[in-house]
C-alpha cells in the first residue's frame, strides 16, 4: 500500500509587552484581530474605557507601543470609534507629547473625570510590529512518477504564501510537500535532502520583510515505505527592519443585499471595505467605490386604495330631539390600482345629532268657574284662575303669555240702607201749669234715612212723661175738707182719679199708634232675620205664623221693650203687659182686641202715671 509523507515546519511568534494586570496597563477588546480594538485602561482594579475626545495620533501611538507593536511613526495607527459597554471610562481629554512609555503618563481630566457616553469609547489599530501568521498557497500538480518501478513516485508541494508569514508571525502549519509512490514494484527507498535553494528577494524593503529558501526530499525521494528526510524543507530569514509605508486594498465585495421591496422599482447593495490591508504609514486609501447599487424588482406593485380623509358633516336633520347628520369620503387616497384592493369601509357615515329634548312652550289651561262675589252689593269682586299647565313648558320653553288670575266687578246694585234714628229731641213743656200732666218729645228717622228698600226705623218716633206741677189751689182745698170729714171717701176719689188717669194714657196710645201707622210717607216694612217692630200695633201681634230667627232686644223702644222671634213652624205669640209698680195701686184691665192683624194683646194696667207702663213694655 502506498504512503504520502507531510513536511512540517514551525516558527516562532513574537508576543507584546503587555504582561499581568498592573495600574496602568492596557488592553484590545472586541476588534476582528488582535491588532485592533476597544482600548482599555486597568485602574483601581476595574477596566474602563478611554473617550474618543481630542484622542489623536500622538495619543494612539504610545498605547500601541505600549502594547508591544512597534511603532515608528505616526501612520503605524489608526484611531477609530469603538462603542461598547464598560464598566468605566476612566480617561477623557488624553495629550500625549509621542514620548511617553505608558498612557497614564499623558495628561487627562483625571481617573473617572469626563463627559462621554460609552457610544463614544476610542478604538485603535496598531499596525507597527505585528506579526503575520502565515497561510498555504495552492498545491502543485503532481510531478511525473520518478520511477517506473520500485522507488518511483510524485510529488507536489505548496509554498506558506497566502500570505508569507512576518514579524515573527507563525509559518504555516501542516506539510509543504507531499510524495504518491507510483510504482508498483516494491522498492523501499529511505528519502534525502536535495541541496537549499537560494534565499529569496527579500519580500519588503521596509516593516518585516523576509527571505524563504526551501530544499526537497529528493536525493532520493522516499519510495516504498522510506523513511522521508529529517529536518525543516523551509527557512524564513527576517530581512528588513524599517518600516514602510501600507497602501490601502479593498477586500472582498459583500453578498448583495435582499431587494428592499418586492415591486416598484427597490434596490439592492454590496459594500467593501479598504482593509486588505489597510492604508497605513502614509500609504494610499483604496480608489474606487465602497458601495455598489442594483435595481431590483422593478414591475409596478398593486395599489391598494385608501380612503381620503372625511369631508364635513352635513347640516342635522333636526335642531332638537335627535336628528341625524352624514359626510362622506373616497377612495382616491391613493386609488387602487394595478389589481390592488378597493378600501374596505364605507364612504359614508352618519351620525345623530341634537340629541337634547326640544323647548315645549307653555299653554293656559281653561279658566276656572267664577269664584264667589265678595260683597252681595255695591259693586264686590270675583276671580278665576288658570294654570300654565296645558302643557308645562319645558327644557327652556317660553312661559305662558298673560295672567293666572282675572277678576271682575259683581252685584253692582245699591245697598239697601235702613233707617236709623236721630237722637231724642229736648222734652216739650208739661202741658198743664199745676197737677199731674204729660210731656213729650220727637225723634226722626234721618240717621240715615232708608234708602234703596232699605227698612224703616223700628220702634216710636215720639215718647210721652208724665210731668207734676203745683197742686192746684182747688184740689189742695178739697183734700184739706175730705181728710177732715171723711177719710175714705178721699182714698175713693184718688182712685177714680188714678183710673181715669191710666184710661186717658191708654186712649192716648191707641191714637198715637194709628196716627204713626197711616200717616202719609210711612211704609212698614218687616225685614228677615230684624224682627224690627214699626209699632206699638205691631207689638200686639199674638196670633200670626212667621219665619223671623233672631232674638234681640227692639231698637227704638225706650225702657225695656223687646222683640223675641223664634224660627219655628209653630205659632209665635207676642203677650204685652203693662205693670204699674209705684206704691200701692189699683189693678186695672187693659183689653184691646182686633188691633190691626184681628189678634188681641191682655194688658194689665196698673200705674201711677204714663211713663211708668212705657217703661214697663216687654215682649215675652
Amino acid at each position: 500500500m502506498w504512503n504520502f509523507l507531510l513536511v512540517s515546519t514551525t516558527l516562532s511568534i513574537c508576543t507584546r509587552g503587555a504582561g499581568g494586570q498592573n495600574d496602568g496597563d492596557l488592553r484590545l477588546v472586541s476588534g476582528s484581530h488582535s491588532r485592533e480594538g476597544r482600548l482599555e485602561i486597568f485602574h483601581s482594579g476595574i477596566w474602563g474605557s478611554v473617550c474618543d475626545d481630542s484622542f489623536n495620533y500622538l495619543d494612539g501611538s504610545v498605547a500601541c507601543r505600549q502594547l508591544g507593536f512597534r511603532s515608528g511613526c505616526l501612520s503605524d495607527v489608526q484611531i477609530y470609534t469603538q462603542g461598547g459597554y464598560t464598566a468605566k471610562i476612566w480617561m477623557d481629554d488624553v495629550g500625549c507629547t509621542g514620548l511617553e512609555t505608558s498612557l497614564k503618563e499623558c495628561s487627562h481630566n483625571g481617573w473617572g473625570s469626563h463627559n462621554c457616553a460609552t457610544s463614544e469609547n476610542v478604538g485603535i489599530r496598531c499596525f507597527g510590529g505585528c506579526e503575520v501568521n502565515g497561510d498555504w498557497g495552492s498545491w502543485s500538480g503532481w510531478t511525473v512518477c520518478s520511477s517506473s518501478c520500485d522507488s518511483g513516485y510524485q510529488t507536489r508541494s505548496r509554498l506558506c504564501n497566502s500570505p508569507i508569514p512576518s514579524s515573527n508571525g507563525g509559518y504555516c502549519n501542516g506539510k509543504s510537500f507531499e510524495v504518491l509512490n507510483c510504482s508498483l514494484t516494491k522498492c523501499i527507498v529511505n528519502g534525502n535532502w536535495g541541496s537549499w535553494s537560494d534565499w529569496t528577494i527579500c519580500s519588503s524593503s521596509c516593516d518585516s520583510g523576509h527571505q524563504t529558501r526551501s530544499r526537497l526530499c529528493n536525493n532520493p525521494v522516499p519510495s516504498l515505505n522510506g523513511a522521508y528526510c529529517y529536518g525543516k524543507s523551509f527557512e524564513v530569514l527576517n530581512c528588513s527592519i524599517a518600516r514602510c509605508k501600507v497602501d490601502g486594498s479593498w477586500g472582498g465585495w459583500s453578498k448583495w443585499s435582499e431587494c428592499n421591496a418586492t415591486c416598484s422599482g427597490g434596490i439592492q447593495t454590496r459594500t467593501r471595505i479598504c482593509n486588505n490591508p489597510y492604508p497605513s504609514d502614509g500609504g494610499s486609501t483604496c480608489s474606487g467605490i465602497a458601495e455598489q447599487i442594483l435595481i431590483c424588482a422593478e414591475i409596478n406593485c398593486p395599489v391598494i386604495g385608501a380612503w381620503s380623509e372625511w369631508g364635513v358633516w352635513s347640516l342635522c336633520s333636526a335642531s332638537c330631539g335627535s336628528g341625524n347628520r352624514t359626510r362622506r369620503r373616497r377612495c382616491d387616497n391613493p386609488p387602487p390600482s394595478n389589481g390592488g384592493e378597493y378600501c374596505n369601509g364605507n364612504t359614508l357615515d352618519l351620525d345623530t345629532c341634537n340629541t337634547h329634548a326640544c323647548p315645549i312652550d307653555g299653554d293656559w289651561s281653561e279658566w276656572s268657574s267664577w269664584d264667589t262675589c265678595s260683597a252681595t252689593c255695591n259693586g264686590g269682586i270675583q276671580d278665576r284662575n288658570r294654570i300654565c299647565d296645558a302643557p308645562l313648558p319645558s327644557n327652556g320653553g317660553r312661559y305662558c303669555n298673560g295672567t293666572t288670575i282675572e277678576s271682575r266687578i259683581c252685584n253692582n246694585e245699591n245697598c239697601e240702607i235702613d233707617g236709623q234714628w236721630s237722637t231724642w229731641q229736648e222734652w216739650q213743656p208739661c202741658n198743664t201749669t199745676c197737677g199731674n200732666g204729660s210731656k213729650h218729645r220727637i225723634r226722626e228717622c234721618d240717621s240715615p234715612p232708608p234708602y234703596f228698600g232699605g227698612s224703616e226705623c223700628m220702634g216710636l218716633d215720639f215718647d210721652i212723661q208724665t210731668c207734676y206741677q203745683d197742686i192746684c189751689p182747688d184740689d189742695a182745698h178739697l183734700q184739706v175738707k175730705e181728710e177732715t170729714t171723711n177719710t175714705v171717701s178721699s182714698a175713693l176719689l184718688g182712685g177714680v182719679a188714678v183710673a181715669c188717669i191710666i184710661v186717658t194714657v191708654v186712649i192716648t196710645c191707641i191714637a198715637l199708634f194709628v196716627f204713626r201707622r197711616f200717616r202719609p210717607g210711612k211704609v212698614a216694612k218687616r225685614k228677615r232675620n230684624g224682627c224690627n217692630t214699626e209699632s206699638l200695633a205691631e207689638l200686639r201681634v199674638t196670633s200670626q205664623q212667621n219665619d223671623y230667627d233672631c232674638i234681640g232686644r227692639a231698637s227704638g223702644i225706650q225702657s225695656g221693650v223687646y222683640d223675641t222671634c223664634r224660627n219655628t213652624e209653630s205659632n209665635v205669640y207676642a203677650n204685652t203687659q203693662f205693670t204699674a209698680k209705684k206704691g200701692a195701686g189699683a189693678n186695672v184691665p187693659c183689653n184691646a182686641d182686633n188691633i190691626e192683624s184681628g189678634a188681641h194683646a191682655n194688658i194689665l194696667c196698673n200705674a201711677d202715671n204714663v211713663e211708668e207702663i212705657y217703661e214697663n213694655l216687654k215682649i215675652s
